[in-house]
C-alpha cells in the first residue's frame, strides 16, 4: 500500500495505491488556500468585473480483484475535489463536488464515474479581497472477509490533477495573492513581475495562507 499527496499553489496532487491479500485501504489529502484581491488600477473601487472559474479534476482511477471462498470482497480507488470560494457578492456560487470513482463488487462488476470540468463566469468587485481553497482526497482499498482470501490491487492517481484557474474575461485587471501569485492559465497573458511587486506593496496586511498534505493508512 502507499499514498503521496502534495499541495502547491493552485494544484493538488494525489496518489493511493492497496495491493494486498486481506482487508486493508489508504487514503490521502492535500489542501491549499490563499486570499485574492481583485486589482484593477484604472477602475474604481467595487466596479464589477467578470472572471472565467475554471475547476479540473483528471487522472486515473483503476480497481481490480480475485477472491475465492465465496462471493464477499472486492476493490474500490476514489478521487473528490472540494472547492471554496468566498467574498464580496459571491453568496449565491455554488461549485460542486467533483467525483471519481472505480469499484469492483461483490460479483466482480465494474463502476466508474468520470469527473466533469466546472467552468462558470463570476462577477467580482474591483478592490474587494476573496478566499480560493481547495481540498483533494483519494482513497484505495482491497478487502476481504474470513474464509475468502482476496487478491487484488485499487489505484486512486490523480498526480497532475486538483486544479483551479481564474482567469479575466476583460481587460485592465486580475486577481493577485497575498504573494504575488495569480492562478491564469497558460493561454492568460500575466502582468510584468515589476508590475505586480509594484501592485502589491499595500496587500501585506492580515493573510491566511494554508498548504497541507496528509496521508493515513487503515485496516
Amino acid at each position: 500500500r502507499q499514498t503521496n499527496v502534495s499541495a502547491d499553489y493552485g494544484e493538488l496532487r494525489g496518489f493511493a495505491q492497496a495491493s494486498i491479500g486481506s482487508s486493508y485501504g489508504v487514503q490521502g489529502r492535500s489542501e491549499w488556500g490563499e486570499y485574492f484581491t481583485i486589482l484593477a488600477p484604472s477602475l474604481a473601487a467595487n466596479t464589477p468585473v467578470e472572471f472565467l472559474l475554471s475547476v479540473v479534476l483528471d487522472g486515473f482511477v483503476s480497481a481490480s480483484a480475485d477472491w475465492q471462498g465465496g462471493d464477499a470482497g472486492g476493490a474500490s480507488a476514489a478521487g473528490s475535489l472540494t472547492t471554496e470560494f468566498t467574498g464580496p457578492g459571491l453568496s449565491s456560487l455554488v461549485i460542486p463536488r467533483l467525483d471519481t470513482t472505480r469499484n469492483v463488487s461483490f460479483y466482480g462488476g465494474a463502476t466508474s464515474s468520470v469527473a466533469t470540468p466546472f467552468y462558470e463566469v463570476v462577477t467580482l468587485l474591483a478592490g474587494q479581497r476573496y478566499f480560493i481553497g481547495q481540498r483533494l482526497d483519494v482513497f484505495a482499498q482491497v478487502a476481504g472477509f474470513p474464509g475468502n482470501p482476496i487478491s487484488g490491487s485499487a489505484t486512486a492517481n490523480f498526480m497532475n490533477t486538483g486544479r483551479l484557474y481564474l482567469d479575466p474575461v476583460g481587460s485592465g485587471y486580475y486577481a493577485l495573492g497575498e504573494r504575488g501569485q495569480t492562478l491564469v492559465s497558460s493561454a492568460t497573458p500575466v502582468p510584468e513581475p515589476a508590475s505586480l511587486w509594484l501592485l502589491s506593496v499595500g496587500l501585506l496586511g492580515a493573510r491566511r495562507r494554508i498548504y497541507r498534505a496528509v496521508g493515513d493508512a487503515f485496516g
